[in-house]
Order: C-alpha cells, then sequence, then structure tokens
C-alpha cells in the first residue's frame, strides 16, 4: 500500500522514487528497488537452505521482490550509508524520524513496541530500533541503536539460522 501511496503521490513508479530521492542522494550504487525485465542486480547473492546436511538452491518466493513490503536489494556498505544518513536530516526531519522510533497507540490507548516498520525496544539498557526481513533462502537484521550512534546489520544468503541472536552477541560485544 505504502508503495502506491507513493507512487500516486509523486506520480513516479516506486523504485524511480526510491532511486531519486534516496539511492542516488547517498550515493548507494550498489542497491536497486527490483522489478523483474526491468532492473539488474550486481553481483547479486543467490539464496540457499540446508537440506539432508548440504545447501540446496532456495533463492525466492512468489512475494520476495514485491515493491513496497520487499524487493530492495542492496549491500552493507549501501546500508550503512542509508544508516548514517538517519542521524542526519538528508533524508527526513529529526521530528518525523522521532515519529518512526516512537511507539505506535491503538484506539484503546494500548501502545505498541512498533513504530513505522520499526521494532522498538531496549537491549542491555540501550534504546533499539530494528527490523529484520527473510525470504526462501535469506535472513537479514538491522538493528540501529540511535542513542549510541551504533548499528549492526547482518545481511546472509541462507534461510537458517535465524541472525536475530548474532546481531544481539554483536551489539554486546561493542555497546
Amino acid at each position: 500500500m505504502l508503495a502506491m501511496v507513493v507512487e500516486k503521490i509523486s506520480g513516479k513508479s516506486f523504485a524511480q522514487f526510491l532511486q531519486e530521492n534516496i539511492f542516488r542522494p547517498l550515493g548507494m550504487k550498489n542497491t536497486v528497488a527490483y522489478e523483474k525485465n526491468i532492473s539488474t542486480v550486481k553481483s547479486r547473492a543467490m539464496g540457499y537452505r540446508q537440506e539432508g546436511g548440504r545447501f540446496v538452491f532456495s533463492d525466492q518466493s512468489v512475494t520476495s521482490a514485491v515493491l513496497g513490503d520487499g524487493g530492495i536489494y542492496s549491500s552493507v556498505d549501501d546500508l550503512f550509508k542509508w544508516d548514517q544518513a538517519l542521524y542526519t536530516e538528508k533524508l527526513v526531519k529529526k521530528e518525523t524520524l522521532a515519529a518512526a522510533f516512537s511507539p505506535g497507540v491503538l484506539l484503546d490507548g494500548k501502545t505498541l513496541e512498533y513504530g513505522f516498520g520499526w521494532r522498538l525496544d531496549q537491549y542491555n539498557g540501550h534504546r533499539r530500533v530494528m527490523h529484520t526481513g527473510s525470504t526462501s533462502g535469506f535472513r537479514n537484521v538491522i538493528q540501529h541503536y540511535p542513542d549510541d550512534n551504533f548499528t549492526v546489520i547482518i545481511l546472509t544468503n541462507r534461510a537458517e539460522p535465524e541472525v536475530t541472536p548474532l546481531a544481539d552477541k554483536l551489539a554486546e560485544r561493542f555497546l
């Protein structure tokens, strides 16, 4: 839905909007919003899962490349550029980011540990905003610690194991 709203308001495809307003201004040269038969993904990793003690090709599901909730191919270097932009106003105003990093509130007044696509919590006394992603042969996580200017990014091309525990251990070691 969000991709459709962006397209309606901007008059551009979602991929074009992201390229012009995020990827290009931040120098994210290895990031693309994938569109079948239109986009090229340089140096793309293929996905795998383990089966019977060996790795089996398991690259995509039918919804993997749906733009708006997925379909973004990137690198750790480019995600670092995006992450660092979150400490500035290059992408959004500080007030907008503060709203994104704030808990949602239901009509009954109950607050959620979720805000604008980010799970919100504390980890070992540090405020954390995080997002995970997975599909057939991939597991990924970004843990952003805004008060510490610290982020853990893990991108894998394997369906298992879960990567959040590894990100937690890395954060524990460095924070």
